[in-house]
């Protein structure tokens, strides 16, 4: 019977991601205003501003109870345009269903708002982004900011965590059960490598959803 629970709700988990990734198409793309290079302490970071974050379909997907997620894909880019340093910052964004909060957790903090508007107005301002070690680049290097966006229905880690639930692979008793073949002979199906197929299959390959570039600068010039 708790094999059979876990499966009713992985389906229907899938059944709402599905429905939230469809919808991608149909909305609004979000948008990088500016992104602004500077130094904090030891590291060259940027400040990022956006607009149409989340977007209606992950604040449907977050209403719906599953965790999702903006991440940011920060690249440092030389004079010819190759990528010498970088870094993921990825916000994973939830909606308490209890106190009907936003949560946000990201770039080192955690954050609660009280209405989807506010969360908006956080994620169009985002705060200090680390990018590299300053020490990585040259002092009189010419490069510049990329930084791209990437818009996650079901927040990356959630994906493994709901499959590794919904299998029970973290127990002894839930074991994958044996099921007969056609020739009579018994073989194990794993629900938790199903539900992962199933994952992967629906979230495809990354794409960014939106890109922008600073200006060019040079790391001894950053205050």
């Amino acid at each position: 019977m708790r094999y059979v629970a876990r499966a009713a709700f992985a389906l229907t988990a899938l059944r709402l991601f599905a429905a939230a990734s469809l919808a991608f198409a149909g909305e609004t793309p979000p948008r990088i205003l500016s992104v602004e290079p500077l130094r904090v302490g030891d590291l060259l970071a940027c400040r990022v501003s956006t607009a149409h974050l989340p977007g209606e379909t992950i604040a449907a997907s977050m209403q719906s109870g599953l965790p999702s997620a903006v991440e940011m894909v920060l690249d440092v880019l030389d004079a010819k345009d190759r990528v010498v340093a970088g870094n993921r910052v990825t916000f994973r964004l939830a909606f308490d269903l209890w106190e009907e909060t936003f949560r946000v957790e990201g770039a080192g903090e955690e954050r609660d708002f009280a209405t989807s508007g506010e969360l908006e107005t956080y994620l169009a301002a985002l705060p200090r982004l680390p990018v590299a070690p300053i020490s990585r680049l040259a002092p009189d290097a010419r490069v510049r900011l990329r930084v791209g966006v990437l818009l996650h229905a079901l927040a990356p880690k959630e994906s493994d965590r709901l499959a590794s639930w919904v299998s029970g692979e973290a127990s002894a008793e839930s074991r994958p059960d044996p099921v007969a073949n056609e020739d009579g002979r018994e073989v194990v199906v794993s629900l938790g490598k199903i539900i992962r197929y199933f994952f992967d299959e629906a979230r495809g390959e990354e794409s960014i959803a939106a890109v922008a570039t600073s200006g060019w600068f040079s790391p001894k010039d950053l205050q």
